[in-house]
């Protein structure tokens, strides 16, 4: 059974990597992937061959923002994902 995973911090370093992995395992994972600079991870996105893929949910959104709810985030691209 395929999970949904969150993952902040996707346009670089260890959040990059992570969903990078979890986008790769064979399990098919559902991966909502979050950074606060919206143009860096829609490269990041197209670089890596995750573009139009069901599964792959991208939002734009500062995590540090206490106040601040993925339901009012910017999407980038939406999918069968329930928010």
């Amino acid at each position: 059974m395929a999970k949904t995973f969150v993952v902040s911090g996707c346009a670089s370093g260890i959040g990059k990597h992570m969903a990078l992995a979890l986008a790769r395992a064979p399990q098919q994972h559902n991966i909502v992937m979050l950074d606060i600079n919206g143009e860096a991870l829609e490269r990041v996105v197209q670089e890596h061959g995750l573009a139009g893929q069901p599964r792959i949910t991208t939002r734009q959104h500062d995590v540090r923002d206490a106040q601040g709810s993925c339901m009012r985030c910017r999407p980038r691209r939406s999918t069968g994902i329930s928010t």
